[in-house]
């Protein structure tokens, strides 16, 4: 080789859902993220997601003035997130 380096991305699996609610169909959400295991989910109309709800390996970010009928980002734990 000529002295160049070769970057090697890994694949990155992202998912976008339209949930209507995502206290309600959190354990649907699991079963689908358990069969796919998406690095990331982007999530609208999650409306105000309760605290107890949780996904094992996974962390659930929603904006603190979440107006209207909610976004929401579930990502892995092993991905380092900043929040802007």
């Amino acid at each position: 080789m000529s002295g160049k380096k070769t970057l090697t991305m890994n694949k990155l699996l992202i998912a976008h859902h339209n949930i209507r609610g995502l206290n309600n169909k959190i354990n649907d959400l699991k079963i689908f993220i358990q069969t796919h295991q998406p690095d990331i989910i982007t999530i609208n109309e999650s409306l105000k997601i309760q605290s107890t709800n949780r996904i094992f390996n996974y962390t659930i970010t929603q904006p603190q003035n979440n107006k209207g009928r909610g976004v929401a980002i579930i990502h892995k734990n092993n991905i380092n997130v900043e929040i802007l």
